[in-house]
């Protein structure tokens, strides 16, 4: 009798728009370190690359996820790299690179934007505004390795 409601009830919220998720499925299914540590062999997986390594929160996640792999963190931005350096002092699967990740080799400009997660060697797109309004507006730019 439950189960013949619950199926009208989902065939209901169906025809409405709506589905009903088992909740905290769906908060692992949208998780990438979850979905990681399901697909990966966590003793195999001996080095990581974190490029824009920022404060250095990915690095650490990866480092408890992969205890056995090195997680080199390449972050070119000064005030984050400093973060990065008190980090990797105190875990040693942390290897801290202060310079930009690109295609090309010598310097460049690093755009530092008002919302500084998302600096970057690339020129914000224009069309960005419409969602982030300024965060991505370029305040300063440093040149990088």
């Amino acid at each position: 009798m439950i189960k013949t409601f619950k199926n009208i009830f989902k065939l209901s919220l169906d025809k409405l728009g709506y589905e009903v998720r088992n909740k905290s499925q769906f908060e692992k299914s949208d998780d990438p370190f979850c979905i990681l540590s399901k697909v990966l062999d966590p003793i195999s997986i001996k080095t990581i690359v974190d490029a824009g390594a920022s404060i250095g929160k990915t690095s650490q996640k990866f480092s408890q996820m992969f205890p056995d792999a090195i997680v080199h963190a390449i972050e070119p931005y000064p005030p984050f790299y400093e973060f990065l350096q008190k980090i990797a002092s105190i875990n040693k699967n942390i290897s801290i690179h202060n310079f930009a990740l690109s295609d090309l080799d010598g310097t460049e400009y690093l755009k530092v934007n008002q919302f500084e997660a998302t600096n970057s060697l690339l020129h914000t797109n224009k069309k960005s505004e419409e969602i982030f309004d300024d965060l991505l507006k370029t305040k300063e730019e440093l040149l990088v390795k």
